[in-house]
C-alpha cells in the first residue's frame, strides 16, 4: 500500500502546495474584483473581503515557512533546528498577526452593517484584550518570563 511508505511529514509537504494554489487563487479572484477602488470609502464589503485576504495571505506565508522547516527536518539539513527554534517567532507574524488583522477588518464590517454592532465589536475588543493580557501574565509567571520579588 502506497500510504504504508508515507509519514504525516510527507503528506504535510504534499498537503501544503494544494493550500498555497488555493490561497493564491482566492487572493488573485478577490484583487480581480477591483477591490481596491481608487477614492471610495470602504463598505461592509471591502473590511470583509480585506480580512479573508489577510488571512488568506497569512496562510500562505506561515505554509511556506512550515513547508521550508518540515522539509528542512525530514532532509536532515543543518538549518532544521534553527527553523523549528525559530519557530514561534515567525508564528506571531504569519499566523497571529493576520488572525487579529482580519478579525479587526471582520468587526469593522459588522460595525458598518449592524446597529448594535459598534457595543459588541467594543465589547469583543476589550474581552479580547483583557483575557489575551491575563493569560500572557499567568504564562509569564508559570515559565519565569516575568521576575516577582
Amino acid at each position: 500500500m502506497l500510504c504504508r511508505n508515507m509519514n504525516a511529514t510527507d503528506v504535510y509537504i504534499w498537503n501544503s502546495w494544494l493550500v498555497y494554489v488555493l490561497s493564491i487563487g482566492v487572493l488573485l479572484h478577490y484583487f480581480s474584483q477591483q477591490w481596491f477602488r481608487e477614492n471610495a470609502r470602504w463598505q461592509a464589503y471591502d473590511w470583509l473581503l480585506a480580512g479573508i485576504c489577510i488571512s488568506f495571505l497569512g496562510k500562505i506565508l506561515d505554509g511556506i515557512y512550515w513547508h521550508a522547516t518540515w522539509s528542512a527536518l525530514q532532509n536532515k539539513a543543518p538549518s532544521a533546528d534553527t527553523l523549528i527554534a525559530d519557530g514561534t517567532f515567525w508564528n506571531l507574524w504569519f499566523r497571529q498577526l493576520p488572525i487579529i488583522v482580519a478579525s479587526a477588518c471582520h468587526l469593522r464590517a459588522a460595525w458598518l452593517v449592524y446597529d448594535e454592532a459598534p457595543r459588541r465589536c467594543c465589547l469583543i475588543a476589550a474581552v479580547a484584550l483583557a483575557t489575551g493580557s491575563i493569560v500572557w501574565v499567568i504564562t509569564a509567571l508559570l515559565t519565569g518570563g516575568i521576575a516577582v520579588k
